[in-house]
């Protein structure tokens, strides 16, 4: 076991307490008869000044040793989801493994490359499960409920706006999958919960049930209403990047993560741009964008935005740069740290496997073509 620099000093500056009084005392005694005291005096004046700097270097010590992180809730919180991550974090399906499933062309062919890639057992041959087993690997929904049962109730009401988020996200790729005949859309609805009604059983009103925030559930059906009027997934759009706003603002509550919520709201403000900047195609208006942009400030916000920054892009766009930055923070540390950046990052960059992988099977399936799917895939590498 390798000792820092740190560890070294922490540990002599322990073993010294509670040798002060005794140093002084000696010092006093002999040094007494020079300032005109008697030896006595003198020990007790050593007593006295060696008690002082002996709870000084307690005080010291105490600091050092970090006890204020008791008081820290991030670390507090999320520690044990930091080392549930740490067994999880190195299995990401990679872009060669992605690649092996779109080269596929038969489902013999598909379930010997699920086993090498270790999502199948290897004394599985039953294909007429293959699809159960296929809806097990894209979905997203254990992942989520996993990291839930490891959660503190502080960082649960960051999972809920991070729920809410991801649901409204596949909503808006399902509207231009189903409205706007995007086929790549389809691969990227993933939503967080179990569901089996297909892309376009996501266009529906009674979907608000999945949502946890109130003030964005009574928003839901009027974006859904009014996109559909309107031909314009901006509505949708712009409440997933509200629900990601209101995911950063629950980081702030809580002391977590501030710098990273900056970064999260970045990804939100981006995400709306798109929603304005298809709204200003179409030469339509939203009421729900505007509701939004005067609840969250995003008008301000964007005004600040360079103008060669507001360009025409997807959501996949924003999403692949931010997710490629998760997967540096996954796995640029020897261990996980509890923080929310890392336990945040691991969802996004799960997600986008599970993306990724759905995208790799349109492919196996002939729905798109091998080289679209892998140009849209998601996982960083």
């Amino acid at each position: 076991m390798r000792i820092s620099g740190e560890d070294l000093k922490i540990a002599l500056m322990a073993l010294s307490i509670g040798l002060e009084p005794v140093v002084f005392a000696i010092v006093g005694w002999y040094a007494g008869p020079y300032l005109n005291l008697t030896n006595t005096a003198g020990a007790l004046i050593g007593v006295v000044v060696g008690l002082g700097i002996m709870f000084w270097r307690i005080w010291k010590l105490s600091s050092m040793l970090g006890l204020g992180m008791a008081r820290d809730p991030e670390r507090e919180d999320l520690r044990p989801l930091a080392s549930f991550i740490e067994a999880k974090r190195h299995k990401i399906i990679g872009r060669s493994g992605l690649l092996d499933v779109m080269r596929a062309r038969s489902p013999q062919h598909l379930l010997t490359t699920l086993k090498d890639l270790s999502l199948v057992s290897y004394d599985f041959y039953d294909l007429k499960k293959l699809d159960e087993v296929l809806n097990e690997v894209i979905d997203f929904s254990k992942t989520l409920s996993e990291v839930r049962a490891q959660s503190s109730i502080n960082f649960l009401k960051v999972l809920k706006a991070f729920n809410d988020f991801l649901t409204i996200l596949c909503v808006n790729f399902a509207f231009r999958h189903e409205v706007g005949g995007d086929e790549l859309a389809e691969g990227y609805v993933v939503p967080p919960f179990k569901f089996e009604g297909g892309v376009q059983g996501l266009l529906r009103g009674d979907l608000m049930d999945q949502l946890a925030d109130e003030e964005v559930r009574g928003l839901y059906p009027e974006a859904l209403d009014e996109g559909l009027a309107i031909n314009s997934r901006a509505p949708m759009l712009a409440l997933a990047a509200y629900s990601l706003m209101k995911m950063g603002r629950a980081l702030e509550a809580n002391g977590y993560a501030r710098a990273y919520s900056k970064e999260v709201k970045g990804l939100a403000l981006e995400l709306f741009s798109i929603a304005v900047d298809d709204l200003r195609a179409k030469g339509r208006e939203s009421k729900v964008v505007k509701v939004i942009e005067l609840r969250a400030d995003l008008a301000k916000a964007r005004d600040k935005k360079p103008k060669k920054e507001v360009l025409k892009k997807k959501e996949e766009d924003v999403l692949k740069s931010f997710i490629s930055e998760a997967y540096k923070t996954l796995v640029s540390s020897t261990r996980v740290p509890p923080t929310a950046r890392a336990v945040l990052s691991y969802l996004f960059v799960k997600w986008s496997e599970k993306v990724s992988f759905k995208l790799a099977l349109m492919a196996a399936n002939n729905k798109v073509s091998p080289h679209r799917a892998f140009a849209s895939l998601l996982v960083p590498c």
